[in-house]
């Protein structure tokens, strides 16, 4: 069998095919290996979906055929996790050259993946240049500055004239792929602004950079949290964000399009944490990892709600003499859960992005809590009816219900925002569990508060 199409048809073809069916790409890849080396020439990005689809070993294989060079450009197009599980199978001897025909910054990401005992001999294999930098990067760790940074930056010396910078850039437009910043440092590479192309067209050719940059612009350190650095690169609309050392030294730049990916991998982190799974999970994370990141949190879901049901128990009497509460009990458990998750979503979303400073956590819950109040009154109203309906008529049966949604809705809102809250002054991540604490509190108000309100009515 072969496709009788376009490199980039065939590409994507085989991309869709091998999420599918990847032995049969396998065996058509094993049979046509010049169609291979076509899709890896033309699109590299497409070339990286589909050896991540394949298994590992068959991965490496295709890899190993090529270039270093084409071999690194579908590397870095590849998730980190996916990419350590390829070149592991490569092993250092094969994938040393690959790794040396990529950016830095790339094989740090990757080699991050690695125990660092495993690690070791592919450092071995890079050149002493590259391996300091690998080294620095993944000294940083990915979650920074200093890990998600560029070293290749335009800069140009504050020294030069206008007419001088005019060559210069001319130049940089050959090796760099984007101009949109270039920035100014003196003779120790200390940052000392950005160049304004507005300011140097109009001035006279022997004016100096110095005249005609801005001054002060925004800066990280290597060392800061890619929230913040995602956070000012949104406040300040910049295309990228400078990073320096403790020396102002320039060291390199955080792209808009590496913060998008960090604020990304953030949001999917959060939603991971918040259900009991594992932060630095993944679809290539070994099952076995996996179950042991998930497992504690199953547990204590398992104790909570053994409580829920023990307080079910203690109160069965009244289920037995009116049966229809039985019906009505998720209900109330089940509004309350969604509304406290809308304001967890909330909360945790406003303080990834740093929205929820100490002095706004009063702010934050009320905010929450009256939002809670207010859709109670709503949603009890609403349920007050259903329930009037399920009782056949029984106004106590309604009223009780009413009361109780109208309690969970409200608490549920406060659980959702001080949840968060309270874990992160506890010292812990603000997403750590928080919708099994949640859901915990809103089932024993579902349950419990809407036999007891029952108790007392009826």
């Amino acid at each position: 069998m072969r496709f009788r199409v376009r490199p980039r048809q065939l590409a994507r073809s085989l991309r869709e095919l091998a999420r599918r069916e990847p032995q049969q790409v396998q065996d058509y890849l094993a049979a046509n290996p010049q169609e291979w080396d076509r899709i890896a020439e033309r699109d590299p990005y497409d070339a990286a979906d589909v050896l991540e689809a394949l298994p590992p070993e068959t991965a490496a294989g295709l890899l190993g055929q090529l270039d270093a060079a084409s071999a690194a450009e579908i590397v870095e197009e590849m998730q980190p996790a996916s990419a350590a599980k390829r070149l592991l199978e490569m092993g250092p001897a094969q994938g040393g050259p690959m790794l040396e025909a990529m950016d830095a910054d790339e094989v740090a990401d990757v080699l991050h993946e690695l125990d660092p005992e495993v690690r070791q001999p592919y450092l071995a294999a890079l050149d002493g240049v590259m391996r300091r930098d690998v080294e620095r990067f993944i000294s940083y760790g990915p979650d920074t500055a200093g890990g998600m940074m560029r070293t290749d930056v335009a800069a140009l010396s504050a020294d030069l004239t206008t007419a001088q910078a005019t060559k210069e850039l001319k130049a940089m437009s050959e090796t760099f792929d984007d101009l949109s910043y270039v920035y100014v440092v003196n003779a120790d590479q200390q940052l000392q602004g950005v160049l304004s192309f507005r300011e140097m067209v109009f001035a006279s050719d022997d004016t100096s950079l110095a005249r005609v940059m801005i001054r002060d612009p925004v800066t990280v350190g290597p060392e800061a949290d890619r929230e913040e650095v995602a956070e000012l690169i949104q406040r300040f609309h910049l295309f990228a964000i400078p990073v320096v050392d403790s020396g102002q030294r320039l060291m390199g730049i955080v792209t808009v399009e590496e913060a998008l990916e960090a604020i990304q991998h953030e949001a999917g982190e959060d939603m991971a944490v918040a259900v009991g799974a594992g932060s630095e999970e993944s679809t290539y994370t070994g099952p076995a990892t996996s179950i042991r990141m998930r497992l504690p949190w199953i547990v204590v879901n398992l104790f909570l709600a053994t409580v829920v049901s023990f307080t079910i128990r203690a109160l069965e009497g009244e289920i037995a003499q009116n049966v229809v509460l039985a019906s009505l009990m998720p209900i109330v458990a089940l509004l309350g859960g969604n509304g406290g998750a809308q304001a967890l979503a909330v909360t945790i979303r406003a303080m990834a992005i740093n929205q929820v400073p100490s002095q706004r956590i009063r702010e934050v819950v009320v905010r929450e809590f009256q939002i809670g109040l207010s859709m109670g009154v709503i949603i009890g109203l609403m349920s007050s009816a259903v329930a009037f309906l399920a009782s056949a008529g029984n106004s106590r049966v309604a009223i009780a219900m009413g009361i109780a949604v109208f309690v969970n809705l409200a608490v549920g809102a406060l659980a959702g925002a001080g949840i968060p809250i309270v874990l992160r002054r506890a010292g812990f991540d603000p997403a750590l569990a928080s919708n099994i604490f949640l859901t915990f509190f809103t089932d024993v108000l579902g349950f419990a508060g809407f036999l007891v309100v029952a108790a007392m009515l009826l």
